[in-house]
């Protein structure tokens, strides 16, 4: 008895010493989004990636899903970001044109057959999109919301996407810098963690695609404000 108290109380303890760091290098928020509607924003964007990799789920004579071990594909898969309107991001996990796991069950969901197509995972992704479960968070994991969660601004032809990820249960920014080549694509060029402020040069392109009935998301930063106040001057761009 005494261990199952133990545990419980380092899990709430653990919880609730959660942190976001970087607060202070979160982008003005008066001064987020597309103002000059420089990018669309009523749909998503994604990029393109090529893997190599093993086991995906197939449906087998009974119609059910068993994972697949016995083929080495080059795998089509989709890295998809949400920018919306009033400037927060979302990175989304990546997808392919294949069951992953039997978690979200895609053929159910939206009568989606496997297929290693661009088309496909594009397909995959707005059906999970569009079928989000609805996220339950209390006073032990309400900051864990903020995961892949951020925002974003273009100014001069230029974009700066900041979003928060996961590092030993607290938060950091992922900052990341590119060029817009027009109002459906653009290249991000570097990427820099603000929790070792490391820089990484990258070539990741992203294309955008209109959704119809685009779902709603919330922002925790943009339901906070309050809590992201700039406490010292920091530039729009990194240099």
């Amino acid at each position: 008895m005494k261990k199952i108290i133990f545990y419980i109380y380092s899990a709430i303890l653990f919880n609730s010493c959660v942190v976001i760091y970087n607060k202070e290098n979160l982008t003005d928020l008066n001064k987020i989004g597309s103002k000059k509607n420089e990018l669309k924003t009523n749909g998503y964007y994604y990029s393109i990636l090529k893997q190599k990799e093993y086991n995906h789920y197939i449906l087998d004579e009974n119609d059910k899903y068993i994972i697949d071990s016995t083929k080495f594909k080059e795998i089509i898969k989709v890295s998809p970001i949400i920018l919306n309107y009033d400037g927060s991001a979302f990175n989304m996990p990546t997808f392919t044109g294949f069951q992953k796991n039997i978690l979200f069950d895609f053929k159910t969901k939206c009568s989606l057959i496997d297929n290693n197509s661009l088309e496909t995972a594009l397909k995959h992704f707005e059906c999970y999109y569009k079928n989000l479960p609805e996220e339950k968070y209390n006073f032990m994991n309400k900051n864990s919301e903020i995961w892949g969660q951020g925002v974003y601004n273009t100014e001069k032809k230029k974009i700066k996407i900041q979003t928060f990820y996961n590092h030993i249960g607290n938060y950091y920014i992922m900052e990341k810098t590119g060029e817009i080549i027009n109002d459906t694509t653009f290249i991000l060029k570097k990427r820099v963690t603000l929790r070792t402020h490391k820089e990484f040069k990258t070539s990741e392109v992203y294309h955008f695609k209109y959704m119809d009935s685009l779902p709603e998301t919330n922002s925790f930063i943009i339901r906070n404000k309050q809590k992201f106040k700039k406490t010292k001057h920091n530039t729009i761009y990194s240099k």
